[in-house]
């Protein structure tokens, strides 16, 4: 998703593999204007379709669905993370994860684990001081309705604050790749994995 101008334009990426070329071609559906955001494929809460959430790159808290479509048009694989979902799953019925919706952010990630959008990190724009945080929300898209919670770090001493970083899964852990540490300046050349405890 690329996003510039007043309103943003959502591109298909073609590739021919026999040539060796690839294309962007703009799809049908746009959205707002965004920078620093993120895109995930989703299962639509309550529905089974599915949809292309974007969130973030803005000074606000709403998320856009962009574009539906039926299971049998798209195929969405499920990050192989059972444990962490499971442990996200325990976090949200203790009540250890507080429903919040995010303010608005950009430079975060955001990394599709089960039933959940995990996202991290990233600039807040609410935030007059200190904006790189270290949050955690989830998104769980597993209900009727899609629901934020928030996770804070138990342990402000391994706080990890990061804008501009990449998450992804890797055997069954949420890692955080690189990105500028808290003075939002510093570039970061290590990785870490997400614990839950």
């Amino acid at each position: 998703v690329r996003m510039q101008r007043r309103f943003g334009s959502v591109f298909h990426l073609k590739v021919d593999v026999a040539k060796g070329r690839y294309e962007f071609r703009e799809a049908a559906y746009h959205a707002s204007s965004r920078a620093g955001h993120t895109a995930n494929v989703i299962k639509v809460p309550g529905e089974k379709s599915c949809a292309l959430m974007v969130f973030g790159g803005r000074d606000s808290s709403d998320y856009e669905i962009i574009g539906t479509w039926k299971p049998s048009k798209i195929q969405v694989e499920d990050a192989r993370c059972s444990e962490l979902e499971a442990g996200f799953t325990k976090l949200v019925e203790q009540g250890v994860a507080k429903k919040q919706v995010p303010k608005g952010i950009h430079h975060h990630t955001a990394c599709t684990i089960g039933r959940y959008i995990a996202v991290f990190g990233g600039e807040c724009f609410a935030r007059a001081r200190d904006t790189v945080c270290d949050d955690i929300f989830l998104f769980d898209v597993g209900g009727k309705y899609g629901m934020w919670y928030h996770l804070k770090p138990w342990n402000e001493r391994n706080s990890l604050k990061r804008s501009g970083h990449v998450t992804c899964t890797l055997n069954g852990q949420m890692l955080v790749v690189g990105g500028v540490g808290p003075d939002a300046k510093s570039p970061c050349g290590d990785i870490y994995a997400l614990k839950i405890g």
